[in-house]
């Protein structure tokens, strides 16, 4: 445990995970506009003339369609905050920033989960696709968005108390996660997806 530990510190003894984590979203990020982007010029489901695919009927409903838009335009933010915060370039409420933005996108998520799971959307099951196939690749993209948002926390302690409160914290997320979804594939019946 302490070699682990070690690895994650400089020579400073200070963290040096978070640069790996903010590149990590920023690369996370950039996959999820060039498939939203692939949706709305290429192929996808949002092309027109794209009826023939199954998701088709999903994504020309005027609600899910102001949510990828508005999922789109968080990670176009996200992914320049991010970016000004690893190179340094200080704006005045950038912390504030990138954590009220991991906490829309991540609501966009769960609230395109409960919206696509409610209504009906032509011949193919209301819940196909779910609960991954919503913005950001729905569940893994809300764990990412609140694990990131822990790493962001500067908790008062030693780094590698820091290390071990942080693991903590990323088991509970995956666990609730986990319970949540449980819990809701009943209530919503995801399981018929």
């Amino acid at each position: 445990m302490e070699d682990s530990v070690r690895f994650l510190l400089n020579k400073n003894g200070k963290v040096v995970v978070s640069k790996l984590l903010d590149w990590g979203m920023i690369y996370f990020l950039l996959l999820m506009v060039f498939i939203q982007v692939y949706d709305w010029i290429g192929s996808g489901a949002w092309s027109s003339n794209n009826i023939a695919n199954p998701y088709f009927q999903y994504y020309q409903n005027y609600g899910i369609k102001i949510i990828c838009l508005t999922a789109f335009i968080l990670n176009c933010l996200l992914i320049t905050q991010i970016y000004y915060h690893i190179k340094n370039i200080s704006l005045k409420r950038t912390n504030a920033l990138i954590n009220t933005i991991l906490f829309i996108s991540t609501f966009l998520i769960w609230f395109e989960l409960w919206y696509g799971s409610t209504f009906y959307y032509g011949e193919v099951r209301d819940k196909q696709g779910l609960p991954f196939g919503v913005n950001n690749f729905g569940i893994i993209g809300s764990i990412l968005f609140l694990t990131y948002w822990i790493s962001r926390i500067n908790f008062r302690t030693e780094n590698k108390n820091k290390i071990i409160i942080n693991s903590i914290f990323v088991v509970t997320i995956i666990v609730l996660h986990i319970l949540l979804i449980n819990y809701l594939e009943g209530s919503w019946q995801l399981w018929q997806s």
